[in-house]
């Protein structure tokens, strides 16, 4: 996923606003995004991972662009319906969010820290 479509999702999410209906926590989306999702305790057991699903979204996005990006088109590509992978993603925020974690990859060093060779 290029640069450029990860400022696209974070300013899309920001022009948007909130959305009516389910709106996941904060601690809800951290747990998602740090894999730390809850499985699902009812239903059969889970064939997919958040992990896959944003891989295969972000390859719709770099083939097809971020607009073609839905879970239907995503669930497509796994052979499922959408309503399958509400299991594992709350929805398209979520599936941005999560696209975008993947993309940056994960951090070397915590935020707090200052940089190698940096003043005091």
């Amino acid at each position: 996923m290029s640069q450029r479509t990860i400022v696209k999702c974070f300013s899309q999410d920001l022009v948007r606003g909130p959305k009516a209906g389910k709106q996941t926590g904060v601690k809800e989306s951290f747990a998602l995004l740090s894999g730390e999702q809850e499985p699902p305790s009812r239903g059969p057991k889970p064939s997919l991972t958040a992990g896959q699903i944003a891989e295969a979204a972000i390859e719709i996005a770099d083939a097809e662009g971020l607009k073609a990006v839905s879970l239907a088109r995503v669930a497509k590509e796994f052979g499922v319906t959408a309503m399958a992978l509400y299991r594992y993603v709350p929805g398209k925020t979520e599936l941005l969010d999560l696209m975008v974690d993947l993309a940056i990859g994960p951090r070397t060093r915590s935020p707090a820290s200052p940089a190698a060779g940096a003043r005091s």
